[in-house]
């Protein structure tokens, strides 16, 4: 069964992602917005007077044969990277070096390029609608919180969604927190999880529901995680 991870900004949906894409079989594709733009330049270099205006149009019917190798390698580019090769996207993707820059290094899942895998696929919800949410009612639906507080403060120091509010926003109890007040409208999820709990079992209580168990990569993911924060933030992401 596919599954879809979601998440309102600033609870920690890439760490989650992460947790899964190191730890299980699941996989998705990414879509890296740099190097898209680099990808559909290098086309218009190459792009002959009779050539399809978007490389999407591109075939080997269509394109100068000459030419149709290296058009051929940038379609495949364009697609996404291996599934099953994720370290360089992990090494990019974690390469933070200023916490208020901490979004410039995202390399986000595509879901419309993911749902073509042949595989266990996992699908990525950044404040999902809930169209999304009731379009995968068939897939096991995992929903990610904290605490709002621990959110808010989170959001002000990565510069992430919440951010941009400048104020508390409206909170509601749900499953003993003080959470975003939407949350709660996301009904008969398979698995709401609390970020806090994550992180103190270095992954697990997001991995043993799908039926994985922790390895060293998580482990390994979680510490490397944990010492990005300062400490205001681990003291609360480790209560």
């Amino acid at each position: 069964m596919d599954i879809s991870l979601n998440y309102f900004g600033a609870s920690g949906g890439f760490y989650a992602l992460w947790h899964i894409l190191l730890g299980t079989d699941y996989r998705c594709l990414f879509v890296d917005i740099n190097l898209l733009d680099d990808i559909n330049n290098k086309y218009n270099v190459l792009r002959g007077s009779d050539w399809p205006e978007k490389l999407n149009g591109a075939s080997e019917e269509n394109i100068d044969a000459d030419l149709w190798p290296a058009v051929k390698m940038l379609k495949e580019a364009r697609v996404g990277i291996d599934p099953n090769d994720l370290e360089d996207i992990y090494t990019n993707h974690w390469n933070i070096e200023k916490k208020q820059e901490w979004k410039k290094t995202e390399i986000w899942p595509d879901n419309i390029t993911t749902a073509s895998l042949k595989c266990d696929k996992v699908f990525f919800y950044c404040n999902p609608t809930l169209e999304a949410w009731n379009t995968n009612k068939n897939n096991f639906r995992i929903f990610l919180y904290t605490d709002i507080e621990l959110q808010c403060l989170l959001a002000k120091n990565k510069r992430a969604w919440l951010f941009f509010y400048n104020k508390m926003p409206t909170n509601v109890k749900f499953l003993n927190s003080n959470v975003y007040y939407q949350i709660p409208e996301y009904k008969e999820g398979d698995l709401y999880i609390k970020l806090q709990d994550i992180v103190k079992t270095n992954g697990g209580a997001i991995l043993e529901p799908l039926g994985y168990s922790v390895t060293q990569r998580n482990i390994d993911h979680n510490t490397m995680w944990l010492n990005l924060h300062n400490d205001e933030e681990k003291q609360l992401l480790t209560e």
